[in-house]
C-alpha cells in the first residue's frame, strides 16, 4: 500500500494537504468517476464523490501541480458530528440549519477572524 505524506495546512493555495506518492490514488471513494490531475496522467481520487472531499489540496507526483476539490459554498456549515461522515445528508435545508449552527457554535464572520488557528487548534 502506498504511503501518503501529510503536510502542514496553510492558507496558501499552493501548499497541499496531501502529496501523491507514486502512481496510486491518494484516496479511494465510492463514486463512479475519478478526480484526475490537470496533467491528465494521475488519478488523485479514485471513485471521487465531491461531497466527501471538501476543499482538499492534493499534489500530483507526476507534474507537481496542486489540485483543489471544491469546498462548501460561502456561508454553509456542517454539524460537528457530520465532519467525518462520508456522504452526509443534512436533515434540514442549509438555509435553516446554517444560521442555527452558526449561533450554536458561536462562529465569527470573516471580518472578525484573521487566523485559522482561532478555531482550528
Amino acid at each position: 500500500m502506498a504511503r501518503r505524506a501529510l503536510l502542514a495546512i496553510g492558507l496558501d493555495s499552493n501548499i497541499p494537504h496531501f502529496v501523491q506518492v507514486g502512481s496510486v490514488p491518494v484516496f479511494r471513494g465510492a463514486g463512479s468517476s475519478d478526480l484526475v490531475c490537470r496533467c491528465g496522467a494521475s488519478v488523485l481520487i479514485q471513485g471521487y464523490l465531491p461531497g466527501n472531499f471538501l476543499a482538499i489540496r492534493i499534489k500530483c507526483f507526476r507534474c507537481g501541480a496542486v489540485s483543489t476539490t471544491p469546498g462548501l459554498p460561502e456561508g454553509e456549515i456542517l454539524p460537528r458530528d457530520a465532519i467525518t461522515v462520508m456522504g452526509y445528508q443534512p436533515a434540514e435545508p442549509q438555509e435553516t440549519l446554517g444560521p442555527k449552527l452558526m449561533k450554536e457554535y458561536e462562529v465569527k464572520d470573516a471580518r472578525t477572524l484573521t487566523s485559522c488557528n482561532t478555531c482550528h487548534r
